[in-house]
């Protein structure tokens, strides 16, 4: 007896609510590309949110982008994609690959709008090639839970935007268009989604989530390994190795917790902390034991014997940290 034909199966799309209404009006914009299409409505959003201007790319090979920013110490590049059904990912590897190759240093954000959820899986592949370029990806997409990331950006902008779309889109399009926003606006959970998109684009603020990523993986590699952390800190400092037997201190862990706690929340910014104590009393590996204890896991510049002697002059303490940050995590290490 033959099998029945299997058949792919097409995301529903809801469109009986006033975001799933914009969702669709989204994918059916015509036309793609260009100032008038879907590219230019997200570069006017773009623009809007960040206050930078935005140049789209002409027809034919643009390198992995589609609109762009002016050469500047801060630059943001973005790609535009009407997606329903499912994301390409090769497609979207080789554009990220592109980019990464062709705008290196040169592109602090890659910014990557799309109507239909990218995933976490897809996004992580994206963050790895981009990272070879020096390259921070934000994902303005449409996941199934939660405020869509790429609807917060347009609604952000929804003034200049209903003004902007008035003509390029039919009436009834342009109602829901309108509509959808608005409601996106009106959510209880819109100013903090919008906050941390605005992050993502602020000069300041790029890059943290991949420097604390990478700093995660150099610190833990560390305390795993004795050889490895004697080489690098001068002692064995290395609480997840097998070999080693720890003191456990929840006492001095807890301590130290609200300790960093307390100075972390001063809103002058002028606090800092002290572990003291006798040489050989564990003062670093009270550091070490809070940090892996941490569930935020903050960003952790460990500098310890000849390493410390190296870096400590009569710089400012921003620069050494950012000449340490350079000696571990550049591909040219510093001597």
């Amino acid at each position: 007896m033959a099998k029945p034909k299997r058949t792919r199966r097409k995301p529903t799309i809801v469109t009986a609510t006033p975001r799933g209404r914009l969702l669709d009006v989204l994918r059916r914009w015509e036309p793609a590309a260009g100032p008038e299409g879907f590219e230019g409505l997200v570069t006017q959003a773009l623009a809007i949110l960040s206050g930078y201007t935005f140049r789209l790319a002409r027809s034919g090979l643009q390198f992995g982008r589609d609109a762009a920013t002016p050469d500047a110490p801060f630059a943001i590049a973005m790609e535009a994609k009407r997606y329903t059904e499912s994301v390409p990912v090769q497609e979207l590897a080789g554009k990220a690959t592109l980019a990464g190759f062709s705008m290196a240093d040169a592109i602090d954000v890659w910014v990557l709008a799309a109507t239909i959820e990218v995933g976490e899986t897809h996004e992580k592949m994206l963050r790895q090639i981009l990272d070879g370029g020096g390259m921070s990806l934000l994902t303005l997409d449409w996941p199934q839970t939660g405020l869509p990331p790429l609807a917060v950006a347009l609604a952000a902008a929804r003034h200049d935007l209903v003004a902007w779309s008035r003509g390029k889109i039919s009436d009834p399009d342009h109602a829901a268009f309108l509509a959808g926003l608005d409601d996106l606006a009106a959510d209880v959970g819109f100013g903090a989604a919008l906050d941390r998109l605005r992050d993502q684009l602020t000069p300041a603020l790029v890059g943290l989530d991949a420097f604390r990523a990478r700093n995660d993986e150099w610190c833990r590699k560390r305390f795993g390994d004795v050889d490895v952390a004697r080489r690098e800190f001068s002692q064995s400092l290395a609480p997840l190795a097998q070999s080693i037997t720890s003191v456990e201190r929840p006492g001095v862990t807890m301590h130290l917790r609200q300790a960093v706690n307390a100075a972390c929340g001063d809103p002058s910014g002028d606090s800092f902390v002290l572990v003291l104590g006798g040489e050989g009393a564990g003062k670093s590996w009270a550091v070490a034991q809070w940090w892996l204890q941490d569930a935020a896991r903050p960003i952790l510049a460990l500098s310890i014997g000849r390493i410390a002697s190296q870096l400590l002059s009569d710089e400012e303490p921003l620069d050494m940290l950012a000449r340490l940050a350079v000696r571990r995590y550049s591909p040219i290490r510093c001597r």
